[in-house]
């Protein structure tokens, strides 16, 4: 996923501004097609998925899109559910974190917020994964990628499951 992120670079779109001017993020355009392997990787975890959240995942609808944060890059606090639009039929929501070998940038962690407000911080690393109800408070904190290189940007894949 990450060389197909990389390689449709002229997909993503800059959303957002920070105070230094820079694209709060990048998002692609068009969603990412599931691939085969992450099918397989998501049926496997689907049953966990599926006991822990209490909801039935036998048919999902899965919805992917890229996102690149690199240097200042970050996403303000916000719940999936509060965005309009399709996310009312979304149920989980996910993130998916890939990034080049090693790792050049810092940051970016995804800080989540329970019901009482308390916040856990979820480092991007890679090949890794993170699933929440749509209605969870998050936001990806600032990222600093001092090459300022696309490829070298925090790679994240939204995984949207109605």
């Amino acid at each position: 996923m990450l060389r197909e992120m990389i390689n449709r670079r002229a997909e993503f779109r800059p959303r957002g501004y920070n105070a230094a001017v820079r694209p709060a993020f990048y998002r692609m355009t068009t969603p990412l097609p599931p691939a085969l392997e992450f099918l397989r990787c998501f049926e496997r975890i689907a049953p966990i998925l599926e006991q822990r959240f209490g909801t039935d995942l036998e048919e999902p609808q899965i919805e992917l899109l890229g996102q690149a944060y690199n240097d200042g890059g970050s996403f303000a606090k916000h719940s999936d559910a509060d965005a309009g639009g399709p996310n009312w039929q979304r149920r989980l929501s996910g993130v998916y974190y890939v990034h080049t070998q090693p790792k050049k940038f810092d940051g970016g962690g995804l800080a989540v917020y329970d019901r009482r407000g308390r916040m856990y911080v979820v480092e991007p690393d890679h090949n890794s994964a993170l699933f929440f109800p749509r209605d969870l408070v998050h936001e990806v904190l600032p990222v600093a990628c001092k090459s300022r290189a696309f490829e070298d940007s925090r790679f994240a894949v939204n995984v949207w499951i109605s």
